[in-house]
């Protein structure tokens, strides 16, 4: 996948969410890692199948959408990596009555 990697916007158990930039186009998306060495065929198979639904979900406005994707694979067939380039989204955050400030934060599937 050929984009330059900017920062993390976030990461937790198997994943990671990077901005990243496409150097053609130069804009940025959000990309995110999941490690799949690890995971059963069921947590396979929802990966797969959040891929297939936003790729039914293109060019609908309210839906982030989907650039690209790859799966790698390892030994035996195995799934190793899998990589979802998305639009990154800025939000703002207003949390009304909880103490909570006003934040900025970039926005990703996942």
């Amino acid at each position: 996948m050929p984009y330059e990697r900017v920062g993390v916007l976030g990461k937790g158990g198997s994943s990671k969410v990077y901005s990243v930039l496409c150097p053609t186009k130069r804009i940025v998306y959000a990309l995110k890692r999941v490690a799949l060495d690890r995971a059963d065929s069921e947590t396979y198979q929802s990966y797969t199948n959040e891929i297939d639904l936003l790729k039914r979900l293109r060019g609908h406005d309210r839906i982030i959408q989907l650039i690209d994707h790859q799966i790698t694979f390892g030994q035996g067939n195995r799934p190793r990596m899998l990589m979802m380039v998305s639009q990154a989204i800025e939000k703002k955050l207003t949390c009304i009555g909880h103490g909570m400030r006003r934040d900025r934060f970039r926005d990703h599937l996942g």
